[in-house]
């Protein structure tokens, strides 16, 4: 007895086994859809901080600025600070650096000079819809954009000043560090390592009832399935068959399932980078999981 009449008997043998099969392709359809976009949310809030908290440098030994602090090319004098027009918030870094400084401002190939300034996307063009005595001559002139790398979203206002060491001294915002003295400007995945801890367990928690529902569907209908089979062995079928059949009918359906989960995922990205967290959306590109994680999920879905 060949192996495909027998496969055909028992997928559509009748409505029930349908729905079972049906019910087994959305339930992993939905743990696969959670589940890359849980992956894919844990790894851009670490690079979305990355991003974003650059102007704010934090080390174990900071060197603050002192009013005899001499600068030379290899260190560069800041003092992050926010700004505020018609109720949002603008993060506002002042730098002063000598004009060979090695020093280099994420996003940009530009270190501004007193008198001009850099400006994310979103505050640039905020900028050019404003009253220039309003918003655009607070800061100068704009010499250059901070790229999509050293913001922490679309709608992420943040400028970059150029300042000299008086300034720089002299200026410290709410909650903000003291002006520091750096030979570097990098950004740190999570605030501390609390928050990456707390982060962790978030995800594992949400994770859980996730993986909880794909194993709960895949076992749909077990007593009706084996009630199925036993009547293949007793037409005829060898255990043979009967095992390629059930292995070959749960692999199908699972990865029917787990395709039709990625192509939910990918296509809910942009309303899920919708949403605002901090000070901004996200890019669409942050809640896109790796091809490695992706195939990872579909094989681990369908031969597990």
């Amino acid at each position: 007895m060949k192996d495909l009449p027998l496969a055909r008997l028992v997928i559509a043998g009748d409505r029930s086994s349908r729905r079972r099969l049906l019910g087994i392709v959305a339930g992993v359809m939905v743990g696969i859809t959670v589940f890359l976009m849980l992956a894919a949310a844990s790894q851009a809030f670490g690079e979305r901080s990355r991003r974003s908290t650059w102007n704010q440098p934090v080390s174990a030994n900071p060197t603050y600025l002192e009013p005899d602090t001499v600068l030379t090319p290899a260190t560069a004098a800041i003092a992050s600070t926010t700004d505020y027009y018609e109720g949002r918030v603008i993060t506002i870094m002042l730098v002063a650096a000598t004009p060979d400084t090695s020093v280099r401002v994420p996003g940009s190939d530009v270190v501004p000079r007193p008198g001009q300034y850099l400006a994310s996307p979103a505050l640039a063009e905020l900028i050019d819809s404003a009253p220039a005595d309003q918003l655009g001559e607070r800061y100068g002139e704009q010499v250059g954009a901070l790229s999509n790398d050293a913001v922490e979203g679309p709608d992420s206002l943040v400028a970059v000043i150029g300042a000299d060491q008086s300034q720089v001294l002299g200026r410290q915002g709410p909650g903000m560090p003291p002006p520091q003295v750096v030979t570097e400007l990098v950004g740190h995945d999570y605030a501390s390592q609390v928050w990456q801890i707390v982060a962790a367990i978030g995800a594992i928690a949400t994770l859980v009832p996730v993986l909880l529902l794909i194993a709960i569907v895949t076992d749909l209908g077990a007593a009706q399935r084996a009630e199925r089979f036993a009547t293949l062995r007793l037409i005829g079928a060898t255990p043979g068959q009967v095992a390629r059949i059930a292995a070959a009918e749960t692999a199908a359906t699972t990865l029917l399932g787990a395709l039709l989960g990625v192509g939910a995922y990918l296509a809910l990205i942009p309303a899920a980078a919708r949403i605002v967290i901090n000070s901004s959306r996200f890019f669409p590109h942050d809640l896109l999981a790796s091809p490695a994680v992706i195939a990872a999920s579909v094989l681990g879905t369908t031969l597990g």
